[in-house]
């Protein structure tokens, strides 16, 4: 993922990531299957995005526009938006 891919992606993240919230939360009532299917997808793309936020972060791939504090305070963002460990339902 390039920088610029990064920013688009960096700009979509918070859409993702309510979605899950509201699910875990009990806002929104799916079936089982389509609550794991949605939380799966979704945490895998967060969790890529994370990992590069880490990875400017460290200094290790090149910089773009978001500065280092606004990529720290995302982060942040996204550990408080996340929804508790317990209600993530697991396969099986």
């Amino acid at each position: 993922m390039n920088g610029k891919e990064l920013e688009g992606a960096l700009d979509q993240a918070d859409e993702l990531v309510r979605p899950c919230n509201d699910v875990a939360h009990g806002l929104v009532n799916l079936e089982p299957i389509e609550e794991r299917a949605i939380i799966r997808e979704r945490s895998t793309k967060i969790e890529a995005l994370a990992e590069a936020m880490n990875e400017i972060l460290a200094g290790n791939l090149l910089r773009i526009r978001i500065s280092r504090d606004q990529l720290i305070r995302r982060r942040e963002n996204w550990r408080f938006m996340c929804w508790p460990q317990s209600r993530i339902p697991r396969d099986g």
